[in-house]
């Protein structure tokens, strides 16, 4: 029995050496240390990671990076947290979610590269983990770069305009288009400034930035050659140093194609019947729309070319002279012939006939009648309106306010050819256009050579006229007394009929030597 005893006793001895030793390894704590993951990695572009560092441009960006300590195997409720120095805090931000560390650094405003050392720690029941200490390492500020660009597709324009490769192409007839203007800055929130630079001596056109928008506004245009100019858009930071390159804008604009030489008349609202010396009983407001007008009287040269014949008075035979002996019917079919040759629409429809009856012999002449709308009309050319003819004579907007008896002068001899200037081998005669001094507008012998064809009707003497304002009025809408409106003095007649306000009519179908015409265009 004392045997048996001593043999327990000695096994529960051992036991109790095994439990303690057991119970020691137990108590010895695991150990493990931070590290970064390498696998699912959120960074920004060009940033890199190491084992105790990361490193980001000036931009700066936001990171992801997954935590570990070795003792993922093991279940351990492991609690990180990360602490940034307080001086540091306002451009390096960080925090830890899911056991990834998240790190945002600001866009750097600094001249030279910044740093900190952010400390990660990790705690867990029955463990140590060592922390980490991990160097955030910033370059210095990196100047945002970009361009000046033409937002295209929000462009605003009329059908006669065109941009493309960096040039806008418009037509003779000009318009308004409005472009947006952007960069590519990569931070869209940068406040940036724009300036536009215009040449000098451009005067077809204007530009003006407003509202981060480009406006451009181009004149008609009556030159005989593209106008072109370039405009530059510059663009700076506001609050902050940029580099934006400039844009650079060529602005082209067609030159009319036209058979003869013709000005721009822009639209207005002027005294109709007004003159300088006499003011007639019908005057009152009228409103034209801007029309081209050509610079002389149609002359003999082009007039064959078109109608295939020169029906002028032999005595006043030249390529220069102005056509005469043309009666008013005449006038619009050439007027429609020219606009086929240069590829318009023709201004004039031709219907029915206009009925001249000879109230002392008895008998009617009929010529073809030609039918304008203002409404409707189109491009080709035509012979003017007494209202449109009256307001280019006075030289326009400009020249309606401070007005000249005559077409540019108060001397009639210095502007129109009439009795008194244009004797020849003891008679008057006629002179080839453009000898004298033009208008304001610069337009020839308005005032005299040979008197112009306008598209009206004549009205009887004692005819009313409406007195309200008109816009782009035509005449009577039928004939009253078998006469049409010509405009102008011409080189056999006194001085009153050169005057800007005179009007004088007469039989359609008349050809006297006295009587030529000039031709106009709306600017469509």
């Amino acid at each position: 029995m004392k045997a048996y005893h001593l043999l327990n006793t000695c096994l529960a001895l051992i036991a109790g050496c095994i439990m303690f030793a057991s119970c020691s390894d137990d108590d010895e704590p695991l150990k493990g240390n931070i590290t970064l993951s390498t696998q699912n990695i959120t960074l920004p572009e060009g940033a890199t990671v190491t084992s105790n560092g990361v490193t980001v441009d000036g931009k700066g960006g936001s990171f992801s990076i997954p935590l570990t300590c070795g003792m993922e195997d093991y279940d351990l409720d492991i609690t990180y947290t990360v602490t940034v120095p307080a001086k540091d805090a306002a451009w390096c931000k960080a925090t830890i979610t899911d056991n990834k560390l998240n790190i945002e650094v600001s866009v750097s405003k600094e001249a030279q590269g910044r740093s900190t050392t952010v400390t990660l720690t990790a705690v867990a029941a029955g463990a140590e983990i060592a922390p980490l200490e991990l160097t955030i390492n910033q370059g210095a500020k990196i100047t945002p770069k970009g361009e000046v660009i033409l937002k295209t597709d929000q462009m605003t324009a009329p059908a006669n305009a065109k941009l493309e490769g960096g040039t806008l192409d418009i037509s003779y007839i000009g318009g308004e288009v409005t472009i947006p203007v952007g960069t590519t800055l990569e931070d869209q929130t940068i406040d940036v400034e724009y300036a536009l630079t215009v040449p000098e001596g451009a005067k077809w056109f204007t530009a003006d930035l407003t509202g981060g928008t480009l406006n451009i506004r181009i004149s008609p245009t009556a030159a005989k050659s593209d106008n072109t100019a370039e405009i530059t858009v510059a663009a700076t930071g506001k609050t902050e140093e940029t580099e934006i390159s400039s844009l650079r804008l060529s602005v082209k604009q067609a030159k009319l194609n036209s058979s003869m030489d013709m000005v721009v008349v822009e639209g207005g609202t002027f005294k109709f019947g007004e003159g300088k010396d006499y003011t007639q009983s019908y005057t009152h407001d009228v409103t034209v729309s801007s029309f081209y007008i050509a610079t002389t009287e149609i002359t003999q040269k082009l007039y064959e070319e078109i109608m295939g014949e020169n029906p002028s008075d032999k005595k006043f035979r030249g390529d220069n002279y102005p056509v005469n002996k043309v009666d008013w019917s005449k006038a619009c079919e050439f007027c429609n012939k020219l606009s086929e040759k240069e590829g318009l629409t023709p201004a004039y429809k031709q219907e029915g006939t206009i009925r001249i009856e000879d109230i002392w012999f008895g008998g009617v002449t009929e010529i073809p009648n030609y039918i304008y709308d203002p409404a409707t009309v189109s491009n080709g050319y035509r012979i003017p309106t007494s209202a449109e003819w009256e307001f280019a004579a006075k030289g326009g907007n400009e020249g309606c306010k401070n007005l000249t008896v005559f077409s540019g002068s108060d001397n009639y001899s210095e502007v129109g050819w009439w009795q008194d200037n244009s004797t020849v081998a003891g008679s008057a005669a006629l002179h080839e256009v453009a000898k004298l001094k033009a208008n304001q507008l610069g337009i020839y012998d308005m005032s005299g050579n040979v008197g112009e064809w306008c598209y009206d009707y004549g009205v009887p003497y004692g005819y009313e006229y409406p007195l309200d304002p008109e816009t782009d009025p035509i005449g009577p809408a039928e004939n009253l007394n078998d006469t049409k409106i010509y405009r102008g003095g011409y080189y056999s007649t006194y001085d009153t009929k050169g005057k800007v306000y005179y009007t004088d009519k007469m039989d359609p179908t008349a050809t006297y030597d006295t009587i030529g015409f000039r031709v106009v265009r709306t600017i469509k």
